[in-house]
């Protein structure tokens, strides 16, 4: 497994892993995107009892993902397993959520459905720091693991009266982004258009109004949900046009 790391002097990050490649798109990814040869999406979503996704969080992202990629049979989140809790103070290595995707990504789907699968887990990632909190990892393509213990820290922090909408949006953004990247954003597996990789930070938009901007994982983006929140915006952030137009390429088969 080839391994992306970003780091930057905040105190929260998102981390990817995956495999970078310019030029012809990465097998499977197509999949992904088009209506054949699987018209339906299937998201397996494995959580520690008390960390499972908010289902507000769930239709947004069904409807979120209804608008880029071509799937005539619909898009599910399906609640699979129950996992067992790390606590509170627990840890997770890479190897230890890599071990427990492959022992719980198991659910049997229709042979015209394609998968991705989710983990949400308690804890925390065991390279945070004080001044580095992870929120989400991506890799091989398929899965994505929320830390939803340190999503709910973060966003609870926060001086706000709307709380749980801001946590909402945020368990949303993060998520999203990290689908972002299992979709080969950006410049992850899926050719850009047009040159938008923000080199500096490795697969992540140059645009800053995009989910896939590196601020998508820092406190910046708290902070943006919680203004937009404040001026009467309650919409979740969404995929800027560079990205739309990567993937709307390879959907359309241009």
């Amino acid at each position: 497994m080839n391994r992306h790391r970003m780091r930057c002097a905040v105190w929260l990050v998102v981390v990817t892993f995956g495999a970078g490649c310019g030029g012809d798109t990465m097998p499977g990814i197509e999949s992904y995107l088009r209506p054949e040869p699987y018209p339906k999406l299937e998201i397996e979503v494995d959580h520690v009892p008390g960390m499972e996704p908010r289902a507000w969080t769930k239709s947004q992202l069904i409807d979120g993902l209804g608008t880029i990629l071509d799937k005539p049979g619909g898009i599910q989140v399906l609640r699979d397993q129950p996992l067992e809790a790390h606590g509170p103070t627990g840890t997770w290595t890479l190897d230890e959520l890599q071990r427990l995707a492959e022992d719980t990504f198991d659910h049997a789907a229709a042979g015209d459905t394609i998968r991705m699968h989710a983990l949400f887990v308690d804890g925390h990632y065991v390279e945070d720091t004080a001044d580095s909190k992870v929120l989400g990892l991506a890799w091989s393509n398929t899965h994505v693991a929320l830390f939803k213990q340190t999503i709910e820290e973060t966003c609870g922090s926060a001086s706000i009266p709307a709380k749980d909408k801001l946590c909402a949006l945020t368990e949303l953004a993060v998520w999203t982004h990290e689908i972002g990247h299992v979709i080969g954003l950006v410049d992850n597996g899926l050719p850009m258009v047009a040159s938008h990789l923000d080199t500096e930070h490795g697969h992540h938009c140059d645009d800053p109004k995009c989910i896939m901007y590196w601020q998508a994982d820092t406190p910046a983006l708290v902070s943006l949900l919680r203004d937009r929140i404040a001026g009467g915006n309650t919409s979740p952030l969404g995929f800027g046009a560079a990205c739309q137009a990567d993937i709307a390429t390879v959907r359309d088969g241009q």
